[in-house]
């Protein structure tokens, strides 16, 4: 999959860092998100359009802005 955005909270550490990435393969958009760095719980969903995994992306940036 082709990496076509990353974001982050500019936080560092094992219990502070957050990762979105946003993927996309020619058909399928991937959301990807990682809580706790490198060994942290991830999370992703797939979308066929770009508006709602934009829209997702959106949706966990906003709920990292409060973590």
């Amino acid at each position: 999959m082709e990496l076509r955005g990353r974001w982050w909270n500019g936080s560092w550490g094992r219990m502070a860092r957050r990762d979105i990435w946003l993927l996309f393969d020619g058909r399928l958009w991937r959301v990807r998100g990682r809580l706790g760095g490198d060994e942290g719980r991830e999370v992703s969903y797939d979308f066929t359009d770009e508006g709602p995994a934009r829209t997702m992306v959106d949706r966990m940036m906003k709920t990292l802005a409060g973590a």
